[in-house]
């Protein structure tokens, strides 16, 4: 329950901007205004190129290894050298999000931002700890600090 709350609290403040549109996608037609099968990657990526989709922000879930990242790789097919599109999901499943990186090179060849753990500071900080940790045998205090920007 909280979970959709805020999700439906993302939409109101997006809703609220303004030269942005902002659409919803579901399965379920009287709820969503865009009819989206998350697990059908070619339908998904169809979509994103008609509607040319700047950002798909994906709530849907659940985020495991059976999804396949589809959401995130219909994205990086709708996106060519005259229109990106980027992604973000609210993931907090640590396999899922350390798995991500998988993408990055061709997100990075089309330029792209896909960005994955955005829910929770515990998926990212414990993905970023256990990486450092295999580097690092000594005891560690770790502070994590998040600024997000756009740079033109």
């Amino acid at each position: 329950m909280f979970f959709m709350l805020l999700v439906f609290r993302i939409v109101r403040r997006l809703k609220r901007i303004q030269n942005l549109d902002v659409l919803t996608g579901g399965r379920n037609p009287s709820k969503a205004d865009v009819v989206l099968d998350v697990k059908h990657g070619p339908s998904l990526a169809k979509v994103f190129t008609d509607l040319k989709f700047h950002l798909v922000i994906h709530t849907a879930g659940p985020f495991d290894e059976t999804e396949g990242y589809a959401v995130a790789k219909a994205c990086l097919a709708a996106s060519n050298t005259g229109h990106k599109c980027n992604y973000l999901d609210l993931a907090d499943n640590i396999s899922y999000v350390m798995g991500f990186g998988a993408l990055d090179e061709e997100a990075q060849q089309k330029g792209c931002l896909l960005v994955t753990g955005a829910s929770t500071t515990p998926a990212i900080t414990t993905v970023c700890i256990r990486r450092i940790r295999i580097r690092c045998e000594k005891r560690m205090v770790v502070v994590i600090l998040w600024r997000i920007y756009h740079e033109e």
